[in-house]
């Protein structure tokens, strides 16, 4: 006896569960999942790296549920459900600890070596579980996922930081060179969240979650543990032991001494024209407000070429300011598309503030280049 599963419908609930699986790690079990039976008539699959696990449920039937939990490792198994032919297979295990068969019912079988050892598991989430629209979720995770910081160094930004900020949920990420900040709406009021911060690795495997899903997911932040369940799929990981920095120091305050507004479109259309020319998306930008006129323009030193870009909007100030280029496409990306950004200046060399009326839930800063 064993496990009688939809075939693909396995497959597809292990591709995104197999990135969280260490097919390199030093502890071989964690190259592996775990298929457990639960009351539900459901087969749950599990991987770990000890930093979060990433889990989901698929509809199965188990006349002999002593044959469960196996262990297995992750990439085997996919591989073996992807070469097998038609809509069922069978999950056998043909005596403890011994190999597993997996079986496609329009042919073929293939023979997996079970891992021995304790399958490590995650405690459970911290605090109750809120409900979201994934859609909204996604929205803002995308939003403030680019300036997720990846120098190890300074580990603490190397993630979102969430807080219960003035009736709100903020997420918040830098890297030191620019800030992206978007707000979530609290579930209802009095609701709270501890400051925490959620790993960019858990953030990428929410999205991956998140893609393609319609409806409400649920949520619990706590400050050692933070969980999310989407429709079959649950992901819970440990948050970052660190202090975020306190990036409201940053945010440039009122009133500013110059500033450009356009759509986040024709920001996006400047940017990528003038760095199209250089061939790359790091250089730096040379933004000018002169006379109710703004140009951005990029010079390349290696081959004297130069581009030259008017912004289609309303300029106020006089001010020349230089930006990375990657970073301000980053930015604008905060918001739609057909969005009026104003991008505010109080000096060269002070941080710059990206807002939209149309989103006041939305902030950026970038930092300046030397000009």
């Amino acid at each position: 006896m064993g496990v009688t599963v939809n075939r693909q419908a396995l497959a597809d609930a292990l591709r995104p569960i197999v990135k969280v699986a260490a097919g390199d790690a030093d502890i071989p079990i964690l190259a592996n999942v775990q298929l457990e039976w639960t009351a539900g008539d459901e087969l749950l699959v599990t991987a770990t790296d000890l930093d979060m696990a990433a889990s989901a449920y698929v509809a199965a039937s188990c006349p002999d549920i002593g044959a469960l939990p196996i262990n297995v490792n992750a990439f085997d198994l996919l591989a073996s459900l992807d070469h097998l032919r038609g809509e069922q297979a069978l999950i056998e295990l043909t005596e403890a600890g011994g190999p597993v068969t997996v079986t496609g019912d329009g042919g073929g079988v293939r023979t997996l070596v079970q891992q021995a050892g304790e399958f490590p598991h995650l405690s459970g989430h911290e605090g109750d579980f809120w409900k979201v629209d994934a859609a909204v979720l996604r929205d803002v995770i995308r939003a403030v996922r680019p300036a997720i910081s990846t120098e190890e160094t300074r580990y603490y930004l190397n993630g979102v930081n969430c807080k219960t900020v003035d009736g709100v949920v903020r997420l918040a990420a830098t890297d030191g060179h620019r800030l992206h900040v978007a707000d979530l709406p609290l579930p209802f009021d009095g609701a709270f969240i501890a400051d925490t911060i959620i790993p960019k690795a858990a953030i990428k495997h929410l999205l991956r979650m998140l893609d393609g899903h319609e409806g409400e997911v649920l949520y619990a932040i706590g400050r050692r543990r933070t969980a999310f369940a989407v429709g079959k799929q649950r992901l819970c990981t440990k948050t970052i032991d660190g202090t975020f920095p306190a990036y409201e120091r940053v945010i440039p305050a009122d009133p500013a001494a110059a500033s450009v507004t356009a759509s986040a479109r024709e920001w996006l259309r400047v940017a990528e024209a003038c760095s199209s020319v250089g061939g790359r998306d790091d250089y730096m930008l040379r933004l000018q407000i002169a006379k109710g006129i703004a140009t951005v323009s990029l010079t390349v030193r290696d081959t004297s070429t130069e581009a030259r870009e008017l912004v289609e909007g309303t300029s106020v100030g006089e001010m020349l300011v230089g930006f990375n280029a990657r970073y301000l496409v980053a930015s604008a990306g905060l918001f739609a598309p057909d969005d009026l950004v104003t991008i505010s200046f109080t000096q060269p060399v002070a941080p710059s503030k990206i807002t939209s009326a149309a989103r006041p839930d939305r902030l950026g800063v970038l930092m300046p280049m030397k000009v």
